[in-house]
């Protein structure tokens, strides 16, 4: 009876431990940046509104303290595209320095 206790526990803690099991077959559609020149929370959630604007844009969180960004695309919409999130955060006031989305990985400005 222990035994069974104890191995159930170990199974239990593998799986609720392993969230990568669970998100196993779920594509990330995400956009990931890195920005320059977020000084404070303020810059960031003004970021954010801006990159909510653009079409297909469902939400956006940005960190000043890491200066990393990501935008979440509306499920089952046709992704924003990596060009109008790159000019919206330099319109913003921000450098951005790398842009990792779906469409693949920038460092300058996108052409798509």
């Amino acid at each position: 009876m222990l035994r069974r206790r104890q191995a159930l526990k170990v199974i239990g803690a593998v799986l609720v431990g392993s969230p990568s099991l669970w998100a196993e077959g779920k594509k990330d559609y995400r956009t990931h940046l890195v920005i320059k020149g977020l000084h404070c929370q303020f810059c960031a959630q003004r970021l954010c509104t801006e990159l909510k604007k653009i079409p297909g844009v469902s939400d956006a969180k940005a960190d000043a303290k890491t200066g990393k960004a990501i935008v979440v695309p509306v499920p089952g919409k046709q992704l924003p595209s990596p060009k109008s999130q790159w000019e919206t955060v330099q319109k913003a006031g921000f450098t951005p320095v790398k842009l990792t989305s779906p469409h693949g990985q920038f460092t300058s400005k996108p052409k798509i």
